[in-house]
């Protein structure tokens, strides 16, 4: 895993190159990636490169373009890839989601192969002995010599006591016939400890027969203890660098002409190409289209993409104020009309429910001037000589009723007809 990730930032620096070439002279760096077989170990290299350097999105995407492509083609199917290799390029989509896995130790127990099929005619198996690789380095092997004849078996269990392992780990399952003492291959299976699936504190992970490499097992268990010891501090650095520089320089900058152009190079007909949608001739000289545009261009490098991202950015700052500016539009105008709800309902409570009188302000309003009244007539006043004249005519009505003799009854009469004289004035 390591190996790989080194492989991918030392192969896109050297892409990177371009960048600091000028003129004709551009655009001639060229990487040519082989192996024993130049099948599915190169193929799967170049679809990490091209996912790391952010060409592709997914080392699947990057698998399917380039197993399209001709020569390959002919001689490496994508569905002839080991799924070991396929395990490995799953590790990588998780280094680029930067899911790093752990480098501690980890404790194995058991592993157990279950369902082996015939590998001898007549229906008899031979001998069985396990290998254990990490990193190229055998860790244990059980010698077949060890171990004597066995028939007609199904399951092959080996136990540990226990076996410390770590990083990149193989396992390869052989059988020496007994006779000739000729050995083969049954079972492979790579994977990386730090991203097993283990339970805390340790249990079981079982690999069906489609993720297991040969495809002469039904099964394979693998049972786990817990972690132990540190981390290994070099392999740790190495995922951070891949994950630090992963889509910067070298091929990356094609993958801005790919957000672009979407693959559509003529953009007449609109759409989008699918890898794989087309013929494939078409789809290679659309991808060499593109590198050529981008080699005129100059490739970018890591400095100038990020002064590209900060123009961007300045760009959309005059759309976020507006934004802003229409949020605060909206605000002012919610806030009127819940103002203008609120007096509309303060009046139709005083109509229902009118409020006590407020005090009067201490202002002095003159008050206009009536106009004159009509005349009134004036009423009878009397003068203080009447006053008088009434008093003794009213000492004299109480005089007569007290008096009761016939002396004072003549003087009375004429008195009382003085009195009707009076009121009749």
């Amino acid at each position: 895993m390591a190996t790989l990730c080194k492989l991918c930032i030392t192969w896109n620096e050297f892409l990177r190159k371009d960048n600091d070439l000028e003129g004709s002279t551009k655009n001639k760096q060229v990487l040519l990636i082989h192996c024993l077989t130049s099948g599915g170990r190169t193929i799967c290299s170049a679809s990490c490169l091209l996912a790391f350097s952010g060409l592709f999105d997914t080392t699947g995407e990057a698998l399917n373009y380039v197993t399209s492509l001709t020569p390959l083609k002919k001689r490496q199917k994508i569905d002839q890839i080991l799924p070991s290799q396929k395990r490995y390029l799953s590790y990588i989509d998780k280094l680029l989601n930067s899911v790093q896995p752990s480098t501690r130790e980890r404790e194995l127990r058991k592993i157990t192969f279950k369902g082996l099929r015939e590998t001898l005619e007549g229906g008899k198996r031979g001998r069985c002995y396990l290998q254990i690789f990490r990193e190229g380095k055998c860790l244990e092997t059980r010698k077949a010599e060890e171990l004597g004849e066995i028939w007609d078996f199904e399951t092959c269990m080996f136990l540990f006591d226990p076996l410390l392992i770590s990083s990149d780990i193989l396992l390869r399952l052989r059988h020496v016939h007994p006779t000739t003492n000729e050995r083969t291959t049954l079972i492979r299976l790579a994977f990386h400890v730090g991203y097993v699936a283990v339970p805390v504190g340790g249990g079981c992970v079982r690999l069906e027969g489609e993720s297991l490499d040969g495809g002469r097992g039904e099964s394979v268990v693998l049972e786990f203890g817990g972690e132990r010891g540190e981390k290994g501090e070099e392999e740790e650095e190495c995922f951070k660098e891949f994950v630090g520089r992963k889509g910067k320089g070298g091929c990356g900058s094609i993958r801005k002409v790919r957000k672009k152009k979407e693959f559509n190079i003529g953009g007449s007909k609109g759409g989008t190409i699918e890898i794989g949608g087309k013929e494939e001739e078409e789809e290679e000289d659309e991808l060499m289209e593109m590198m050529r545009e981008v080699g005129i261009k100059g490739s970018e490098s890591a400095e100038e993409e990020e002064e590209e991202e900060e123009e961007e950015e300045v760009v959309k700052e005059p759309d976020a104020a507006e934004n802003v500016e229409k949020v605060v539009k909206a605000e002012k105008a919610e806030k009127a009309e819940r103002a203008e709800k609120v007096e509309k309902v303060e009046e139709v409570e005083e109509v229902l429910d009118p409020a006590p009188p407020t005090k009067v302000s201490s202002t002095v309003v003159p008050t206009p001037t009536p106009p004159n009244p009509p005349p009134q007539p004036q009423p009878h006043v009397e003068s203080d000589d009447e006053d008088e004249n009434d008093a003794a005519l009213l000492s004299k009505i109480a005089g007569i009723q007290g008096s009761d003799s016939d002396s004072d009854s003549e003087d009375d009469i004429g008195d009382l007809d003085a009195l009707e004289d009076y009121f009749k004035s």
